[in-house]
């Protein structure tokens, strides 16, 4: 009787999340592989997209392809009209960029209803496209957050979506971005994420010397060289975070860095996997400040999920 009651109680507490209790604001970023109105017409793939984005309170989508302009909203309106989704979201949407006609737009969504805002935003000029003397094939796209929850409550997100054949020299010049976004702003609180097919054949381990925001101690790279990012059978560490400034980089939750194995997670087979983007989203969460002077509900309330969870821990180790 008290093992039946022991595994009721279990199972109860797994249902309401008090066995992986998280404190942290939930970071991602995925490349969702040619994503235009072809792919925002398929429910199950829109579906896939909605539920791994319901995850995030902040989330860089690459790759979106839509001259028309209707992919993204397909994607807004799922994604407010999902079961799970109870949520508020805001949207920030880059111009449409690119050197050929085949142009793309990051996407921020963020989550409103925790206390997230957008303070500024900004393309980073990288040169005349005209006369191809620019230095990205995407360049950069930033966007200033604030967040009250956080322990850094001001950060700066700067998404990239580097060019495969020429990721080498992109990554490069990322430092560049990097000091313009501190001059701008007057903060080192940034975080660069994004696709920057930073490994394989793009970028090799004979490179990594001689690129310096890899090498400075200012910078900290929190996925490792050995990370697949890949849903195919390659085994590459296209996706990034790099992350400047202490107090940032301190804010980091141990072991929160890795990546989203969706189609493990929702039980997809290869080939469905695939049919939603050839990249896994990477993802890390950053501290959230204790409440504090939100009344005795709240301190009541935390107590319990920290009481809860000791019991449990106790209880799985007898």
């Amino acid at each position: 009787m008290m093992e039946l009651a022991r595994n009721d109680l279990l199972v109860g507490l797994c249902a309401l999340g008090l066995l992986h209790v998280t404190w942290g604001l939930r970071l991602g970023a995925f490349n969702l592989k040619i994503f235009g109105t072809s792919k925002a017409s398929k429910p199950d793939v829109v579906e896939t997209i909605a539920k791994v984005i319901s995850r995030y309170d902040i989330i860089l989508l690459m790759e979106i392809r839509d001259i028309t302009g209707t992919a993204a909203s397909v994607l807004q309106e799922k994604l407010q009209k999902h079961k799970d989704v109870t949520s508020v979201y805001g949207f920030e949407i880059s111009d449409r960029l690119g050197r050929t006609k085949s142009k793309e737009e990051y996407v921020f969504i963020y989550r409103k209803d925790r206390g997230i805002s957008v303070v500024d935003k900004y393309h980073y000029d990288d040169g005349d496209e005209a006369t191809k003397e620019d230095t990205f094939e995407r360049e950069p796209f930033i966007v200033r957050f604030n967040s009250n929850r956080t322990v850094v409550p001001d950060f700066s997100l700067v998404a990239i979506h580097t060019n495969p054949t020429k990721a080498l020299g992109e990554i490069k010049s990322l430092l560049d971005v990097y000091h313009d976004v501190k001059q701008r702003w007057k903060t080192n609180d940034v975080i660069i994420l994004g696709d920057l097919n930073a490994d394989c054949t793009y970028v090799r381990k004979s490179h990594w010397p001689t690129i310096d925001i890899r090498n400075q101690p200012e910078f900290y790279w929190p996925i490792g060289d050995e990370v697949d990012t890949t849903v195919t059978d390659t085994d590459c560490a296209y996706d990034r975070f790099i992350i400047a400034g202490t107090r940032l980089r301190n804010s980091v939750l141990n072991n929160s860095v890795g990546i989203y194995n969706f189609q493990k997670q929702y039980k997809l087979s290869k080939e469905q996997a695939l049919n939603v983007s050839d990249h896994f989203p990477i993802e890390l969460e950053l501290k959230e400040k204790m409440a504090v002077g939100e009344g005795a509900n709240t301190t009541f309330n935390m107590a319990v999920v920290v009481l809860s969870t000791l019991f449990v821990a106790k209880m799985c180790l007898c």
